[in-house]
């Protein structure tokens, strides 16, 4: 993943959460939680804070099909198409 798609994700993800869409990772081998902080890096991982304790890493292709947005609204949902898109480019 190239440094400007980070950067772009990142502000969406800080956007969607100032707006207060909360986002959440679980999966069978990680427990469902709040992510509270996340970092996207070149080699396509992504490393997550769940509920400001558990910390785990997971790559792109699993964050993408296992995490879950609630509180998307009229409001908040061009940028949340937004950080979807990125995702899958």
């Amino acid at each position: 993943m190239i440094k400007d798609k980070i950067e772009e994700l990142i502000e969406s993800f800080d956007t969607l959460v100032e707006l207060g869409v909360v986002f959440h990772y679980g999966s069978d081998e990680i427990e469902q939680g709040e992510i509270t902080k996340i970092e996207f890096t070149e080699d396509d991982i992504v490393r997550m804070e769940l509920d400001e304790f558990t910390e785990v890493e997971v790559d792109l292709q699993d964050f993408i099909e296992n995490h879950s947005k609630e509180g998307n609204n009229y409001h908040t949902w061009n940028v949340s198409r937004q950080f979807d898109n990125l995702l899958e480019s």
